[in-house]
């Protein structure tokens, strides 16, 4: 019988907060049961359930793969399941010139949040928004951000030192 990895993080580990900053993203049912997972490779873990994306760079080694993340108090336990293929996701990530690009600084202070949600969707087209829900779970990070911006119908990464979100807009 295979044994399977497991990784138990207490809220003192130093990827704790960049890896529940990720599970925001994950997949919530088991419609694409894969989404249901954290995947990891030797700098990154990653999460997304089809319409946004949460890449984290870690600091600390863990084995590559799969795992099924639950999240109990201040713990986060990780168990290996490498029982699929993740979906390709650095190709999101591919440099390529962005349309238009914005800086926002996340603050308690909701007029800016709302400032700079404003000021992002004014670079879309007049039919397509995004998630609020979305932009809240990124900016729950609480740092600084360059948002980048490639055009109708594409995708919007949020990108800064330690992590990038990607969010697919959604017709309105």
């Amino acid at each position: 019988m295979k044994m399977e990895k497991a990784y138990l993080i207490n809220n003192t580990h130093s990827d704790y907060l960049g890896l529940k900053w990720v599970l925001k993203a994950i997949k919530k049912d088991d419609t694409r049961y894969m989404l249901n997972r954290l995947s990891i490779d030797k700098t990154d873990a990653v999460c997304t359930d089809g319409h946004r994306l949460h890449d984290y760079y870690l600091k600390e080694t863990f084995e590559a793969g799969l795992y099924k993340p639950f999240c109990v108090k201040n713990e986060i336990i990780l168990i290996q399941s490498n029982d699929g293929e993740y979906p390709k996701w650095k190709q999101l990530f591919l440099e390529t010139s962005a349309e238009k690009s914005i800086k926002i600084y996340p603050n308690k202070n909701l007029k800016l949040l709302n400032t700079s949600y404003a000021k992002l969707i004014r670079l879309m087209d007049e039919d397509e928004g995004l998630d609020l829900s979305y932009w809240n779970d990124i900016l729950s990070f609480g740092t600084e951000y360059e948002v980048r911006w490639y055009g109708d119908k594409k995708q919007i990464i949020f990108i800064n030192q330690t992590h990038r979100a990607m969010i697919m807009p959604m017709r309105v």
